[in-house]
């Protein structure tokens, strides 16, 4: 599987987790043609730290927040992309 199609896939998961439909349109209409987004998960460390440490690499950083039945939504979500890859 592509990564376009993984992000398109990840993105489609997105949808009912309660991340904001604005934010997405937003984070879908960034990456430009060769360019790249990169999507942490942080659950041991605190956002502001994670930020500090990826700074050097440049970018722009965006963020949100998802509650714990909406991490675990996507957690599985993320799961049934990797096993599509996998798969294919």
């Amino acid at each position: 599987m592509a990564v376009g199609a993984a992000a398109a896939a990840a993105a489609e998961a997105t949808k009912d987790l309660g991340v904001n439909d604005a934010f997405m349109r937003d984070l879908g209409q960034r990456p430009q043609p060769g360019g790249a987004a990169l999507f942490l998960l942080v659950t041991q460390r605190t956002p502001g730290k994670v930020i500090i440490e990826i700074a050097p690499f440049g970018g722009e950083v965006m963020q949100t927040s998802l509650s714990a039945e909406a991490e675990a939504d996507l957690r599985e979500a993320v799961q049934h992309v990797q096993a599509a890859a996998s798969a294919s």
